[in-house]
């Protein structure tokens, strides 16, 4: 298949012991399984690409108009998380995949190592202490305000427009970020 990704979820974390007796962290994750709802092609698009989804079970009334439409173009049930990977080409040139078509886990038969991209769980409304990691002021006699970057943040925020902090300030914010895992080693695969 020419897919080069899946889409999945994070069921939790356990511990594997290996033959020399060191403990390893594990991820279990549940990958798939996933359907094509559209392909991507050079001459319309501009580039090569499948959209795939997580088939999960979606009610029928938080499906819009638009996306019934969407689905309904490839006989593709309704999904929640909609993403985009990219194809691998066949010796001839020629993408072997078509829209409807599901994509499993078993992709990844042969593999020993993939790359993951995650978005953590955030951590909520944080200052600059905890989000960025600043030391805040001097903690002897006589300085009264601890943490002075704190205060001295606040007066470069903005008032009503944007009424936000901006985008690689630093600022307090939420907290919530992308997670990527490269060349992350497989350890069991149960199809």
């Amino acid at each position: 298949m020419g897919v080069t990704g899946i889409l999945g979820k994070k069921i939790g974390m356990t511990q594997v012991f290996d033959e020399k007796g060191d403990v390893h962290p594990i991820t279990v994750l549940q990958a798939g399984p996933c359907v094509i709802t559209q392909l991507k092609t050079l001459s319309r698009d501009g580039y090569e690409a499948a959209q795939i989804g997580l088939v999960e079970f979606v009610k029928e009334k938080n499906v819009t108009k638009p996306q019934a439409g969407h689905f309904a173009k490839t006989e593709a049930p309704p999904v929640k998380v909609i993403r985009e990977v990219p194809l691998e080409l066949d010796a001839d040139g020629v993408v072997a995949t078509k829209a409807g078509d599901r994509v499993l886990v078993d992709i990844f038969s042969e593999a020993r190592f993939v790359d993951v991209i995650g978005t953590s769980k955030g951590r909520g409304f944080a200052g600059v202490v905890r989000r960025h990691g600043f030391a805040g002021g001097p903690k002897s006699h006589g300085h009264m305000f601890q943490v002075q970057v704190r205060l001295a943040l606040r007066a470069t925020l903005h008032a009503s427009f944007p009424a936000s902090v901006c985008r690689d300030t630093w600022a307090p914010s939420r907290s919530r970020c992308a997670i990527c895992a490269f060349a992350a080693s497989i350890w069991k695969k149960t199809f």
